[in-house]
């Protein structure tokens, strides 16, 4: 969590946005432990994996990031729009950020992450 509140300060204090980024990265920090025991198989995870795309598959991606990366742009907009009548635009800027991170997050991904191969 002190590294969601350090990068969260961060880029609120270069895009002068008063704590917003720092709210929802430390929710989403808040909320990623719970998530992940929820997703955790019963037998576990095989130790030292990092846990990306490559070594996870992309449905455990796509079950483990897109309500994190959704969670995340909930809080950043409702906070940012706190007190407007503006529901579906919201809403519609919610979903299309989400969807657009978790596209750029794939690529990212595949094209700087190796997979890890089993010992």
């Amino acid at each position: 969590m002190l590294i969601a509140f350090a990068m969260g300060l961060g880029v609120d204090l270069f895009y002068d946005t008063l704590g917003i980024h720092t709210a929802s990265l430390v929710a989403v920090a808040f909320v990623r432990n719970p998530w992940l025991k929820v997703l955790t198989p019963t037998g576990g995870y095989d130790e030292g994996l990092m846990p990306s795309m490559l070594n996870m598959g992309f449905g455990w991606f796509l079950t483990y990031s897109l309500p994190l990366f959704l969670f995340h742009h909930l809080l950043f907009f409702y906070i940012e729009n706190l007190g407007t009548n503006l529901f579906f635009p919201v809403v519609q800027k919610i979903i299309y950020s989400a969807i657009f991170v978790f596209i750029m997050s794939i690529i990212v991904q595949l094209l700087f992450y190796r997979r890890r191969r089993g010992i």
